[in-house]
């Protein structure tokens, strides 16, 4: 009897052992898929904080893009008013010159508003100096003119709300309050 005693215990012995050894082995197999997991997640995290941080910064050049473009645009206009009706046909040329080098190569920055009231004065300006350049003017044409020449002094006006509703910032983002100092009131 004191054999199977022996014989049992070395059993539950070695049973006990190998129990000891399945929960290292699960422990270590539940650890390495905790690590694995844990990796996935660093470089989808990190490869999405990269592709922000890229995009962010591609919106930032064509933001810049698009501000100096509406510059340009807003000097043209500038331009127009300035030598609309002038009989320096060097003068007119140029302005309409540098109209054309502006859409040829930079119009896509441009907003729709901004392009559509640069494309109207544009209109104006050219129709403008057309008409004046006739010696016989009409009471029709006169009106004519003064339709273009209200046209062509509104462009910059329209030019600035274009780019002013660009830069307001989206209605649905929250931004963070500022707290002031109350002495910055002028109260103690």
């Amino acid at each position: 009897m004191i054999w199977w005693q022996v014989i049992i215990a070395v059993l539950q012995l070695l049973l006990i052992l190998l129990m000891i050894r399945y929960k290292v082995l699960t422990e270590k197999s539940i650890g390495n898929q905790f690590d694995t997991k844990l990796q996935e997640f660093r470089q989808k995290f990190e490869a999405e904080l990269f592709r922000r941080e890229r995009e962010d910064k591609f919106k930032l050049a064509c933001l810049d893009e698009r501000l100096k473009a509406h510059q340009e645009a807003y000097a043209i206009s500038l331009d127009m008013i300035r030598s609309v009706g002038s009989d320096n046909q060097e003068e007119i040329k140029k302005v309409k010159d540098s109209y054309w080098d502006l859409f040829r190569t930079r119009a896509l920055y441009l907003s729709a508003d901004a392009r559509s009231a640069l494309n109207a004065g544009f209109k104006s300006f050219d129709a403008y100096n057309h008409l004046n350049s006739s010696h016989n003017l009409g009471p029709n044409l006169q009106d004519k003119i003064q339709e273009h020449y209200e046209e062509i002094a509104g462009t910059p006006g329209k030019i600035m709300q274009a780019v002013d509703s660009e830069t307001k910032p989206d209605q649905n983002v929250v931004l963070p309050q500022v707290i002031q100092d109350k002495s910055d009131n002028g109260e103690k």
